[in-house]
């Protein structure tokens, strides 16, 4: 009996623990950023949640509501919430869930992504290509 009790003792404090590594550090931090975002708490970004969050945030990778700070060149529509939510929204079905979140957060993490520079390297090769051109 002591043996069996014991056991699931040292197995729960191992999914504790487990869940604990999970959601420390960076997974937890981008968890709590997706309830940032998702303002009504039912598990999902809608692009009303979008907008919100970047009329506090500023700056998302790039993203932002403000056209300040961007070239006259740099489309709004690249930048602005409707672009990011459609970056977010991987399977296009109108609304963000979690894994999609930071699946898409997480690897811009990872590279250092930002949607300016993503627009102003494409300027860059365009204007290149042009200069080739001529």
């Amino acid at each position: 009996y002591f043996g069996h009790k014991d056991a699931a003792a040292k197995a729960r404090a191992a999914r504790e623990e487990a869940y604990r590594q999970e959601w420390s550090g960076r997974k937890g931090e981008v968890r709590e950023l997706f309830q940032q975002f998702d303002v009504n708490g039912d598990g999902s970004i809608e692009p009303g949640e979008v907008e919100n969050a970047l009329s506090e945030v500023k700056n998302f990778f790039g993203y932002s509501l403000e056209k300040a700070g961007y070239p006259e060149w740099v489309p709004k529509e690249e930048v602005d919430a409707s672009a990011l939510f459609a970056q977010l929204d991987g399977d296009s079905d109108g609304r963000v869930l979690w894994e999609e979140f930071w699946t898409c957060v997480s690897a811009w993490m990872d590279s250092n992504f930002d949607q300016a520079e993503a627009i102003r390297h494409k300027e860059e090769e365009r204007q290149r290509a042009r200069e080739r051109a001529a």
